[in-house]
C-alpha cells in the first residue's frame, strides 16, 4: 500500500498478521510455521509502513500448535483469535492506551516466503519429520506434491495427510510399500504412512480407496 494511502487515516493503518512478528514475515506465515514444525505461533497487530510486515507492533497473542493441526485447522484457530485481537487493538489505538513498539529485526529470524511449485514439492530425501511438516503445512491446500511413477505411467499426486510409520527396513528413496491397505513411502531411512492422497484432477481419497481404484505396480516409486 503506498504511503499516501496508509497515511490518510487519523489513527494510522493497522494490519493483522498470522504469526508472532518479527518471525515469519511474508506471504505464507501459517504454512511455514507448520512446515518448520513449530509448537506455537500466534497473531500480531501492527501499524503498516513502507516495508512488508515491518511496522511497529501493537499487540500479540500466542496460539499453541497441536501435532494434529494442518494449515486448514490452524487457519481457523488464528482467524478466531485474530478477530478478537483486532477489535482490542482498534479500541486501544482510538483510546490512546496502546504503545507501539519497534520490531527487533535480525538475520536469525524465520521468514514466510510465497508458496510456489518448487517449495511445495516433497523431497523424499528429507527426514520423516520434515516431510510430514511439509504435508501438514500445505493441507488441504495448495497440497504437498510429488510425481508417482507407476508402471509406464507418471502422474502428479498430492499427499494431504501422513504420519510416521515404522518396521520397514531402508529401501530406495521414494519406494512405495503397500501393506494392509496402507501406502508407505520410504525416504531411504524409514517410511511415511500416506493416509490421504489426491490424484491430479481427482477428488482426495484415503490410501485404501486409492489402492482399490488404481493398480499400483510392484516397482512404483515417487520422486
Amino acid at each position: 500500500i503506498p504511503a499516501e494511502i496508509f497515511s490518510i487515516p487519523k489513527y494510522g493503518t493497522i494490519n493483522l498478521h498470522a504469526s508472532l512478528l518479527p518471525n515469519y514475515r511474508g506471504a505464507a506465515p501459517i504454512n511455514w510455521c507448520l512446515i518448520n514444525n513449530e509448537v506455537k505461533t500466534g497473531v500480531t497487530t501492527f501499524f503498516i509502513n513502507e516495508k512488508i510486515d515491518q511496522g511497529d507492533i501493537l499487540l500479540k497473542e500466542e496460539v499453541n500448535i497441536s501435532n494434529t493441526d494442518n494449515f486448514g485447522s490452524l487457519y481457523k484457530k488464528l482467524s478466531s483469535v485474530g478477530s478478537r485481537l483486532l477489535i482490542k487493538t482498534i479500541k486501544g489505538v482510538i483510546s490512546n492506551s496502546l504503545k507501539a513498539s519497534k520490531q527487533d529485526l535480525n538475520d536469525s529470524l524465520k521468514m514466510a516466503p510465497k508458496l510456489s511449485k518448487y517449495n511445495t514439492r516433497i523431497d523424499w530425501n528429507k527426514s520423516q519429520k520434515e516431510i510430514i511438516g511439509l504435508i501438514r503445512g500445505l493441507s488441504p491446500k495448495p497440497g504437498a506434491w510429488t510425481i508417482l511413477k507407476n508402471g509406464n505411467n507418471e502422474m502428479r499426486i498430492k499427499i494431504l495427510e501422513a504420519k510416521k510409520s515404522s518396521g520397514f527396513s531402508p529401501k530406495k528413496v521414494g519406494k512405495l510399500i503397500i501393506k494392509n491397505g496402507e501406502i508407505h513411502i520410504n525416504n531411504g531411512v524409514d517410511s511415511i504412512n500416506c493416509t490421504y492422497i489426491q490424484l491430479e484432477n481427482r477428488k482426495a481419497m484415503s490410501a485404501k480407496e486409492l489402492i482399490n481404484g488404481l493398480k499400483i505396480y510392484e516397482n512404483s516409486y515417487v520422486y
